[in-house]
């Protein structure tokens, strides 16, 4: 069996790259626009024992989604000019590689961050609050110094404010 692909081949995946790439960069767009940020946020808020903390297991996978699209875009790049280039292999054990880790991580990883957010947060003097106000959706977790502070309707700002006040 080739590895070199056929001219059939190229010309198609040539037809694809006009939606291909802007998807990958859309999708690398948006896995820095919304994950980076909450994980920047999660981090700074555990460091400085913030009053209320809301954490993402899920959003912990755009460290395997980022190079996981960047290596198919490169793939996909070299795949549509016919060069022979020995480096390819290489790449495409990379992805392999990436794809193992990604799936390992949601099998895996996910539940393990789970359960360690669940042991630890209550080490750190947080009780779990999904009841406040702006929760996104059920892979976030809030989590508040002090449990009087979990009231329904409420939000994480008036969370900040109580702590304030306090202060």
């Amino acid at each position: 069996m080739k590895n070199n692909p056929s001219r059939q081949e190229i010309l198609d995946l040539r037809k694809r790259l006009w939606l291909g790439i802007p998807a990958i960069f859309l999708m690398l767009g948006l896995a820095y626009l919304v994950g980076m940020p909450e994980i920047k946020t999660t981090v700074s808020d555990l460091m400085n024992q913030s009053a209320t903390v809301r954490i993402s297991v899920a959003v912990f996978g755009t460290f395997f989604l980022v190079p996981l699209l960047i290596l198919v875009l490169i793939i996909v790049v070299l795949k549509c000019i016919p060069i022979r280039w020995g480096g390819m292999n290489f790449i495409v054990k990379l992805l392999n590689i990436n794809i193992f880790a990604a799936a390992a991580f949601m099998i895996v990883g996910v539940p393990v961050l789970t359960f360690l957010q669940y042991h630890y947060m209550p080490q750190l003097g947080y009780s779990k609050c999904n009841i406040l106000r702006g929760h996104p959706n059920m892979w976030f977790n809030d989590w508040v110094k002090n449990p009087e502070w979990c009231v329904q309707g409420k939000d994480r700002a008036w969370v900040l404010q109580q702590a304030q006040k306090i202060k």
